[in-house]
């Protein structure tokens, strides 16, 4: 709302460190906002209140009916990647996945 989304999302994933224990807590989730200079108020109020809530939990539920335990995970074409792939193996997923059929749509995003 703040148009900050991947100036926020790359905070995310830099403080992240294996398992999540506490790192995305509401309080700490507010500490990271304070740190790109967003408007405290606003972010506080929308995180306390849920807004956004029911869409992170559906879009996690989906990601686990996909497979997704960890992040980052891609899934291409139904090949799914877990962790950082180096340039060489995206590559080659790429390029054998484009030749293969899609998969049927099972969800809002494949």
């Amino acid at each position: 709302e703040q148009g900050k989304f991947w100036d926020y999302h790359h905070v995310l994933y830099t403080v992240q460190n294996g398992r999540n224990y506490g790192t995305f807590g509401k309080e700490n989730l507010k500490r990271y906002a304070g740190q790109l200079s967003l408007d405290q108020g606003s972010f506080d109020s929308c995180l306390d209140s849920g807004r956004y809530t029911k869409q992170v939990q559906e879009d996690t539920e989906a990601g686990r009916q996909k497979g997704v335990q960890r992040t980052p995970t891609l899934i291409i074409n139904g090949h799914k990647i877990e962790g950082v792939p180096t340039f060489d193996q995206l590559k080659s997923v790429i390029e054998q996945r484009a030749l293969a059929p899609a998969p049927a749509a099972s969800g809002r995003d494949n």
